[in-house]
Order: C-alpha cells, then sequence, then structure tokens
C-alpha cells in the first residue's frame, strides 16, 4: 500500500470527525481520534450502508458507552424505576418514612 500524502490524511480525519450539524442537533465539541486506514475505510462503508454518516455511528457507541458507564445514571434510573413501582403500588411518601422510621428503630 502506498503512502497517503499527509495533506489528505488530515482532510480524511477532518471531515470524519468535524461536528456533525443537522436540523435536529447542533454539536458544539469536536474530538480527534486516529485510527488505521483499514479500520477507518471499513467503519466508514458500514455507516454509510446503514445511511449514517461516521460521526453520527461514533456519537451513538459514545452514548452507549457513557450510558453502561455512569454510575449516576444508573443510579437515577434506578430511582425512578423504584419509583414508578412505588407509585404504581400506591405507597406513599408517609409509608417510606415510616418504614425508615421501623427499620432504624429495630421494629
Amino acid at each position: 500500500m502506498e503512502p497517503k500524502n499527509i495533506d489528505i490524511v488530515y482532510n480524511d480525519i477532518y471531515y470524519m470527525l468535524i461536528s456533525y450539524i443537522s436540523k435536529e442537533t447542533h454539536m458544539e465539541e469536536q474530538m480527534l481520534i486516529r485510527i488505521d486506514s483499514n479500520t477507518k475505510n471499513r467503519f466508514e462503508k458500514i455507516a454509510r450502508n446503514e445511511g449514517k454518516s461516521m460521526s453520527q455511528v461514533v456519537r451513538e457507541l459514545i452514548d452507549v458507552y457513557v450510558s453502561d458507564h455512569d454510575i449516576a445514571g444508573y443510579m437515577n434510573d434506578l430511582w425512578d424505576r423504584v419509583g414508578s413501582d412505588l407509585a404504581g403500588k400506591k405507597v406513599s411518601g408517609k409509608d417510606i418514612d415510616k418504614a425508615i422510621r421501623n427499620v432504624r428503630s429495630g421494629k
């Protein structure tokens, strides 16, 4: 494989990673990554076959990663689910306070 002109490589990286601006979203930050050309080409082809830009796919992957590894997000989701379950069982705030007092007093 013949080496590419460095300007072409930088141009490829620039267009691959520049923030994607669409009617629905405005991205304010940029991130630069380095990958080998074979992986980049395969990635670009797969994204295009899905009708997405490479930036869209990278954002989706990052969103999933952050969601899976963000303990605060997990805890918020857990509290939301607990709250929904309790509300569905008609448990009130007074019931919860009473249960907490009983547990703390050893009853």
